[in-house]
């Protein structure tokens, strides 16, 4: 599955998933974000953020899921 190649260090697998969830992230943070905030970070800079905590807890086997990708 895309996460135990993700688990194994496959740059590709981890690439394939941050792909798949960025846009999703960024879209959802960009509407939640205060505007007294928007002057200091973006949706983008939270996807970001998300991405790179995804990736290191799935790296630990800190992330199990039931649905295959």
């Amino acid at each position: 599955s895309l996460l135990d190649r993700c688990r194994q260090g496959d740059q590709a697998a981890e690439q394939e998933l941050v792909c798949y969830f960025v846009s999703r992230v960024s879209g959802f943070a960009e509407k939640r974000i205060a505007p007294l905030y928007k002057r200091r970070f973006d949706g983008d800079d939270v996807a970001n953020s998300v991405m790179k905590s995804l990736i290191l807890r799935v790296r630990k086997g800190m992330i199990d899921c039931e649905d295959e990708w």
